[in-house]
């Protein structure tokens, strides 16, 4: 089985770009056979140099770019009508033209990811629509960074990250295809809370938000732990379709071949995931040392071999 997928992103970061260059990355060094058909962006070129970046990544990759501005097609509607709207007017009008803008190019699987305008019910029924969120299914709701923020503000002991099958009932939430969960009061983050904990003294949360903001050593940590099993879980995700255990048909999740509705948990899988990984990496770099090795040890003996035939033709 192949899977032609369609990546849909705001770009609205460095994360954005860093987690789909990690798993495209995994994905063709895993040799699966998994297409990209597009990469579709609600921000055109030259609009923030953070998705232009992510544009230059697409173009190296060679995967199909397509643009279309939510900002700019907003301006345009309140200028046309003199009212700002409702938010769902336009975000309905706004993707039947996405709708239009990739009719062209066929794909199994709409997946969002850091992707900000809500898709509609129409867009939903065209498309198996997937959801990717940095937060658990019962977790804090909003972007990345607010989750982040509230798993602080309310001292959580654990986080983590979900992919939703999104539905025509429920176009925000759906329901849950696969989760992975990780601990944020384990032993290496207590000099992080610590840390919080004293500055907390002369500050309130608000006013660190306003003042270090994502250069809160906290903040930082809870974000690279859940960088490094996010790309994984959307592989193992990705795998498990390839492999006809999971399947995502009429809008509804089937996992063993029975109907789910909570979602599988691949922490474990995940963690064996990133073993194998490392294991592959070590054998990697050992074969790329041997050859070093035995590439030094042949011009050593050309190096000898050289200097006993001078010393040959000097005997003669």
């Amino acid at each position: 089985m192949s899977l032609t997928i369609g990546w849909f992103t705001t770009a609205e970061d460095t994360k954005a770009h860093d987690l789909f260059t990690a798993t495209y990355s995994t994905i063709q060094n895993l040799g699966l056979d998994v297409h990209f058909a597009y990469i579709f962006c609600n921000r055109r070129k030259g609009e923030d140099p953070k998705s232009d970046q992510f544009f230059s990544s697409v173009q190296d990759f060679g995967i199909n770019l397509i643009t279309h501005s939510s900002r700019e097609f907003q301006g345009s509607q309140h200028a046309q009508t003199g009212e700002t709207g409702n938010l769902s007017d336009w975000q309905e009008e706004y993707h039947n033209q996405v709708i239009e803008k990739i009719s062209s190019y066929p794909i199994d699987i709409a997946l969002l990811v850091g992707y900000t305008p809500a898709v509609t019910v129409e867009f939903i029924k065209r498309h198996t629509t997937v959801r990717f969120r940095s937060a658990l299914p019962d977790g804090p709701s909003g972007n990345w960074p607010t989750v982040i923020w509230q798993l602080i503000g309310t001292r959580s002991a654990v986080s983590g990250a979900t992919l939703y099958l999104l539905t025509e009932e429920d176009t925000e939430w759906g329901v849950p295809i696969a989760y992975c969960h990780y601990p944020i009061r384990k032993r290496e983050f207590s000099s992080y809370w610590h840390d919080l904990d004293r500055k907390m003294k002369n500050q309130s949360l608000a006013q660190l938000i306003a003042t270090e903001g994502e250069d809160l050593p906290l903040f930082k940590a809870i974000k690279e732990a859940g960088e490094d099993l996010e790309s994984p879980l959307l592989i193992l995700t990705i795998k498990d379709i390839l492999r006809g255990i999971l399947k995502l048909e009429d809008q509804k999740v089937i996992r063993d071949d029975q109907p789910q509705s909570s979602g599988g948990c691949l922490t474990h899988e995940i963690e064996d995931f990133l073993i194998e990984q490392e294991d592959d990496d070590e054998e990697d770099e050992q074969d790329q040392q041997d050859e070093e090795e035995t590439g030094d040890g042949s011009k050593e003996e050309g190096e000898e071999e050289g200097e006993l035939a001078e010393e040959e033709l000097e005997t003669i």
